[in-house]
C-alpha cells in the first residue's frame, strides 16, 4: 500500500458515485487494522489522527509532544 494524494481518490468517488471511508485512529493497532483490511481489498483508506488524541489514548501526560508511532507502509506491499 502506498500513500496517495487525496484529490484523485475523491474525484474517483464523485465520478463513480461511491463513498470513501475516513477512519479516526488513536492507536497503532487501529491504524494497522484499517490498513490491513483495505490492503486485502486493494482499496484506498483515509486515516485521520490527532496528536493530542493519540497522546491521550496512549496514556501520555505530555500531549504537546505525543504522536502516533508510524509503521513502514512497505510491509503492506
Amino acid at each position: 500500500m502506498s500513500l496517495l494524494p487525496l484529490r484523485p481518490i475523491l474525484e474517483a468517488t464523485d465520478r463513480l458515485s461511491y463513498a470513501q471511508g475516513a477512519f479516526n485512529v488513536n492507536a497503532v493497532a487501529q491504524a494497522e487494522a484499517v490498513i490491513d483490511v483495505h490492503a486485502m481489498f486493494r482499496a484506498p483508506a483515509i486515516l485521520q489522527g490527532a496528536d493530542l488524541a493519540n497522546g491521550f489514548m496512549g496514556g501520555r501526560t505530555d500531549f504537546l509532544n505525543a504522536t502516533l508511532v508510524q509503521r513502514s507502509l512497505n510491509s503492506y506491499t
